[in-house]
């Protein structure tokens, strides 16, 4: 049982407190709530306990001079009549409504923020006589990381602190896997022309010890000398033809691989973004997932090109060249491996320094494509407004922001590359002295076993081979940092998970007919926040409701709950007796189908845009649609009709041929529910005049939701829903609430007021 308490929300009341707090009638072992706050209402840092009662809510805290109580507030549920949290600038307040006033219960500082609000949302059951649940399910918390307790931006989102740097470099080792087979014939081709590398210093030790040394001695004839010459050149020009064919084929590989696996993660990226929840985007702009499918993903590329032709290469060439070195002279070979620990020692130092460094760097970039995105997305307002100093400001902070973050790596690693390089150079002068000295000596001494010039010569040869590819290894921390920070990114989004999810046993609509049911839905945003609270409604097939209120009432956020962009957080939406949580995605989408107030074409033609949803429509169906949209006369009076080009979010049309489309658009998609949502609120009045024409053909043997600001598209509707701070607060045809003298009423006059369209008039009229 006590491994079912909740940590959060039932802490345990100090011993010297709990022994105070009995000794004022107040016994924590007795509240079914107990949760603990970090301020005092002055302000001041205190440990303060909110214990709640079946009956009564307390807090309690050890006295002191401003409170010499340990209970210092005490109230009955009856007298409490609804609960809030008001939140400041560093922290917020817990209040209650008593007596038509609100008064502070507790404070806390924003650490304890997400946990008051949570406690909120078990008061207000409380005070409706509704005894909550506590348990562990409490304890979780979608902002805080489970591993380390770091604070999220945003709930689900992956925390950097705790993800595993070699699990990344394994991930992409295994996005080989698929190309496995290309992978083996490239690593052959690479050890074939690592291998003919290796023979030209082979054949200058055999040039100079066995041809010139005793052409000059005698000891060879002048013919032999010059017939093993010619062997020695054909050959090697034969070795760097091969080594070219090599080095070619491997790159039209190499190529090959990482532009497909580039292009496999680029769809597998915005594949995964077609599937994330609308509140991903909500949080995320569009220029920082532009770069993320772009720009990230063009680290796979490099990663193929940088193994296969560049650092495995190197690593291949540095052990196959080390094993040559030591088998002409050891003792030299040992020479050389000097620099060696202190470049391992620099490596790390430079890997832990500066890798979290290209993190600022990859964010200054997304910073940059969102600046950029925005700007010339809303280059009309920008223009209209005067205001092209300020975003070229604007966007002169982003790119002095990517300026300086890429600064403090290239100037790291201006100074760590040149720095190896000259520890590695500093092998060869040593090799220069004790080579020499040894050759000498074997001359000498006529040592004929021992070292000779050739196989001096051909250790030269070997050693800048081993120096130059660990010289350029320096830059491998660079580009792994690079990689690694550039995959990360990429799997951040692969693996997030969408909060809308289609369930394993996923229901059909075979037929469905368009009814709609809200039981007790409760929705916020923000979890304990609610912006819907406990509505519930029903709709028939083919009824039409008008959905009206003051901005910021919840109407969106009732069709964002049908059309299951969001899940509720209590209650069902059901749609034909379903919950739309039960049904399949692909079902939902063809039966649900949305008018928006502001709405989107795509760049292309209008054939294209009006064709969206179903693209095996036949010319005839789009002309009906059109038709019945009052699109087709204007789409005609285009030279090139329905296949004029249009612009980026419909540039070119005006707002009204915009909203037309779209109406024509949803008209073909043909869906049961329909959604207008405030449909001709940006239109003139002629233009509204054919929607709404357009729209009584297309809400005909349909179930249609439509919120309005204008008020007298909603008059012939059946019924219409009133909203305001998330509850339903009156119901009715048009008639009923105008004489019902409500906020409908209110909303009525104040339009009528304002307005002198004969439209709003015929509702004052009807008033009367």
């Amino acid at each position: 049982m006590a491994d079912s308490r909740s940590e959060l929300l039932n802490r345990p009341v100090p011993d010297d407190l709990a022994v105070l707090a009995r000794g004022e009638g107040v016994d924590p072992r007795q509240a079914w709530l107990s949760a603990e706050t970090d301020l005092n209402l002055a302000g001041g840092y205190d440990q303060v306990f909110l214990l709640v009662e079946d009956e009564r809510l307390v807090t309690v805290a050890r006295p002191c001079e401003r409170w010499p109580n340990a209970v210092r507030i005490n109230l009955s549920r009856t007298a409490v009549k609804e609960v809030r949290t008001r939140q400041g600038v560093g922290g917020g307040f817990l209040e209650v409504l008593v007596d038509g006033v609100y008064v502070e219960v507790l404070a806390f500082s924003n650490a304890r923020a997400d946990l008051f609000h949570k406690v909120c949302s078990k008061l207000k059951l409380w005070i409706g006589d509704r005894k909550p649940s506590v348990s562990r399910e409490d304890d979780y918390n979608p902002r805080k990381c489970p591993k380390c307790g770091m604070t999220l931006e945003f709930k689900g989102d992956l925390c950097r602190r705790c993800i595993n740097r070699g699990a990344v470099l394994s991930r992409i080792i295994r996005l080989m896997g698929p190309y496995a087979g290309w992978g083996i014939l490239m690593l052959a081709i690479l050890l074939a022309s690592i291998g003919l590398l290796m023979i030209p210093p082979q054949l200058t030790k055999h040039l100079i010890d066995d041809v010139i040394e005793p052409a000059v001695k005698g000891t060879l004839t002048t013919d032999r000398a010059a017939r093993d010459l010619m062997v020695l050149v054909v050959a090697l020009i034969g070795i760097l033809i091969l080594r070219a064919i090599c080095d070619s084929v491997n790159g039209r590989l190499s190529s090959y691989v990482g532009t497909q696996i580039t292009t496999d993660m680029r769809e597998a990226v915005l594949a995964r973004l077609m599937r994330l929840s609308v509140d991903y985007y909500d949080r995320h702009s569009v220029g920082q997932l532009t770069s993320r499918a772009v720009n990230d993903t063009g680290a796979f590329n490099d990663l193929i090109r940088n193994v296969t032709g560049g650092y495995l290469a190197q690593i291949l060439v540095v052990v196959i060249t080390g094993v040559m070195l030591f088998s002409i002279s050891w003792k030299l070979a040992l020479w050389t491996l000097l620099p060696a620990p202190l470049v391992i020692l620099a490596s790390t130092f430079y890997w832990r320094r500066v890798y979290p460094r290209y993190f600022r760097v990859w964010d200054a970039w997304s910073r940059l494509w969102s600046s950029l995105s925005s700007i010339l997305s809303g280059v009309r307002v920008v223009k209209a407004f005067g205001q092209e100093q300020r975003e070229e400001d604007r966007f002169g902070r982003s790119n002095r922001y990517v300026r300086d973050s890429a600064r403090r790596v290239e100037y790291a690693t201006s100074l760590f590359n040149p720095a190896m390089g000259l520890i590695f150079s500093l092998g060869g002068p040593i090799v220069w002295y004790v080579g020499g000295l040894e050759v000498i000596n074997n001359a000498l001494l006529g040592n004929h076993e021992g070292l000779k010039l050739g196989g001096l010569m051909a250790f030269m040869a070997y050693l800048g081979m081993f120096y130059g590819p660990l010289a350029h290894m320096t830059t491998l921390t660079d580009w792994l940092t690079r990689l690694l920070t550039a995959a990360q990114r990429t799997f951040e989004v692969l693996d997030t998970s969408p909060q809308i999810v289609q369930a394993d046993s996923a229901k059909t609509l075979t037929s469905p007919q368009g009814s709609i049911r809200f039981e007790n839905v409760t929705f916020g945003y923000s979890r304990h926040e609610p912006v819907i609270k406990g509505v519930s409604f029903e709709v028939k097939p083919g009824e039409h409701i008008g959905v009206v209120g003051k901005s910021g009432s919840g109407k969106t956020t009732l069709i964002n709950l049908l059309a299951r962009f969001y899940d509720v957080d209590e209650g069902r939406v059901l749609i034909d007796g379903i919950d739309v949580r039960d049904l399949e995605m692909g079902d939902l989408r063809k039966t649900v189908g949305v008018v928006l107030q502001e709405p989107f074409l795509f760049r292309g033609t209008i054939y294209a845009n009006v064709t969206y949803g179903r693209r095996d429509a036949t010319p005839e169906e789009v002309l009906g649609a059109s038709k019945a949209s009052h699109a087709h006369k204007f789409i005609m009076r285009h030279s090139l009709g329905y296949d004029t080009y249009i612009g980026e979010q419909g540039a070119g049309l005006s707002g009204g041929e915009k909203q037309r489309i779209s109406i024509a658009r949803a008209l073909l998609y043909n869906p049961k529910i329909l959604i207008l949502d405030e449909a001709t609120s940006n239109i003139d009045t002629e233009s509204e005049q054919l929607i709404q024409e357009a729209l009584a053909r297309m809400t005909a043997g349909r179930t249609t939701i439509a919120i309005a600001h204008r008020l007298s598209t909603l008059k012939n509707s059946d019924r219409v829903l009133v909203v305001d701070k998330g509850l339903i607060v009156e119901q009715g045809s048009h008639e009923e609430l105008m004489a019902l003298g409500g906020l409908y009423h209110r909303l009525v006059k104040i339009q009528t007021e304002l307005s002198r369209e004969p439209s709003v008039d015929a509702l004052t009229i009807l008033k009367k």
